[in-house]
């Protein structure tokens, strides 16, 4: 079985939890022996350059794209993608993210659906994404990665049941046996994790500390990935008057990451809407308790092993931030029925799964 992956997600994104879900698979895929090539001409992607084998990508990695050449890769990147199709001759194509750009009426196309939140934000009557519809619509066989994501690609989309597979993402790629000195801030510390815009609701987190005396003396806060802090934010956190807590805004790779994750008192996801919630999964699997807001998927993949929230009740938000940040018992017992619960996610089963779809093709 010949499978080929398309450039798209590694064109735009340079670290994310989609390019990290295919790099996972990929490496997955390699440990059960499989014919794979990734097609990216021209790739961004820091994941996919470390962690994969060269032989296994047809491309180029770019640390910095001259200004107003992007368009042009991006053309170059779909037309050569598109040659490959036709002089590899696949048995499976799976886009990375809804191309739209593939010519192609045989071979089988699977596309992976990560979340409809775009959909649910738009006014009745217009719900459509017209490219994502596009895809799917072309699509022989769809995975998407929660089972609330399957709810509302058949609710918004009409998709027939049978034609999509729910394929959880994995626990397991976090490095947990490295321990590199923690030289960002010598008190406790909460971590927020990845982008802070728009539903990912940093606001509320940041709103709630500042009503809590006893947090803000007690602990700081280090963000970790997502953007750079930009002058709104800045502005707004100096309106909160948060001292004496310190926020550190941090990047780095998955060593940083879980050894951050080792020394927090707990991760906080306060995010309205999600189409997985990785983060989650990374904390558990690494000791750390999960404190987030109750929406429907997070209780999917936390179940019982996580403390939840009402993201539109600040009060209770920052009564049980408080009683779970100065337990001890609690924080224990989340540690370990998160990190049980995260043994369940794997990226090897991931890959399994995944595998079966193709093999149905």
């Amino acid at each position: 079985m010949k499978i080929i992956y398309d450039h798209k997600i590694f064109w735009s994104q340079k670290y994310g939890g989609i390019s990290r879900y295919f790099v996972n698979l990929f490496k997955n895929l390699d440990n059960l022996d499989i014919n794979y090539k990734v097609i990216a001409p021209f790739y961004k992607n820091n994941f996919l350059k470390r962690e994969i084998k060269k032989e296994k990508i047809v491309g180029t990695h770019l640390n910095n794209v001259f200004p107003k050449t992007s368009f042009l890769l991006s053309l170059y990147n779909n037309f050569y993608f598109n040659y490959s199709i036709k002089k590899i001759k696949p048995d499976i194509i799976h886009t990375t993210y809804y191309n739209k750009s593939i010519y192609n009426d045989k071979t089988p196309l699977v596309t992976t659906v990560y979340d409809l939140i775009h959909e649910k934000k738009i006014v009745a009557g217009s719900k459509y994404n017209l490219v994502k519809k596009d895809v799917l619509d072309k699509s022989d066989q769809i995975i998407c990665i929660s089972k609330k994501t399957q709810e509302d690609l058949i609710e918004i989309y009409g998709i027939s049941n049978d034609k999509i597979s729910v394929i959880y993402l994995g626990s397991d790629h976090l490095i947990d046996n490295i321990n590199i000195p923690n030289n960002i801030t010598q008190k406790p510390f909460l971590i927020f994790i990845g982008s802070r815009k728009k539903y990912k609701n940093f606001s509320l987190l940041l709103k709630c500390i500042s009503l809590s005396e006893k947090i803000k003396k007690e602990f700081d806060l280090v963000v970790f990935g997502g953007e750079k802090i930009n002058n709104k934010e800045k502005m707004y956190i100096n309106e909160l008057k948060l001292n004496p807590m310190k926020i550190y805004f941090e990047n780095g790779d998955d060593i940083k990451l879980s050894n951050l994750l080792k020394r927090s008192t707990c991760f906080i996801f306060p995010s309205l809407q999600e189409g997985f919630g990785l983060p989650i999964l990374e904390s558990m699997r690494s000791q750390c308790p999960v404190f987030c807001s109750n929406i429907d998927v997070f209780k999917e993949i936390a179940a019982e092993s996580a403390e939840y929230f009402n993201p539109s009740d600040i009060d209770e938000m920052k009564h049980k931030l408080e009683n779970l940040v100065f337990s001890t018992s609690r924080l224990e017992n989340l540690k370990k029925l998160g990190y049980e619960r995260s043994l369940k996610f794997t990226w090897q089963e991931c890959a399994k799964k995944t595998l079966e779809v193709y093999k149905k093709l």
